[in-house]
């Protein structure tokens, strides 16, 4: 079996161990400097991204939309199997906890909506704060503190 010598790491190694056009670096090493490489300069990468973005913005949301209309079965499916995962309904869980807490919005109108045969959207902000105060005051009391 021929082998060569990696000019970074100076080991002998099987030709399999190198890429297939000549360079003088084993694939180790070309993938620690390119991952330096990235660390370095990720800013600079960052930004030509957003311009690149930009620049291709109209493509991309046509290409998006052309890609989910031709795969929607296939797609449609794999999303189907990951909300039956267990990781998912972890993550949910730990979602609807936090909403929980923090008294967000969302969760303090859903509160309100909920078996009231009114829509979400129908919700002034002005009863969202007053529920929220609501909320936060039965917590007091179940926890035994004041208000």
């Amino acid at each position: 079996m021929e082998s060569k010598t990696c000019c970074r790491c100076k080991e002998t190694k099987p030709l399999t161990a190198f890429n297939l056009k000549p360079q003088a670096a084993c694939k180790a090493c070309i993938n620690i400097y390119q991952a330096e490489y990235r660390g370095r300069n990720q800013e600079r990468r960052n930004a030509a991204a957003r311009v690149r973005y930009k620049k291709l913005k109209d493509t991309l949301l046509v290409y998006r939309v052309q890609y989910r209309e031709k795969h929607r079965e296939r797609l449609n499916a794999r999303q189907r199997d990951y909300a039956k995962t267990e990781e998912r309904r972890a993550a949910e869980r730990k979602i609807r906890a936090q909403y929980r807490e923090e008294l967000t919005d969302a969760y303090v109108r859903r509160a309100l909506v909920k078996n009231a045969g009114i829509s979400p959207e129908s919700v002034p902000p002005e009863l969202i704060a007053v529920k929220r105060l609501q909320l936060k005051i039965q917590r007091a009391v179940k926890n035994g503190e004041h208000p």
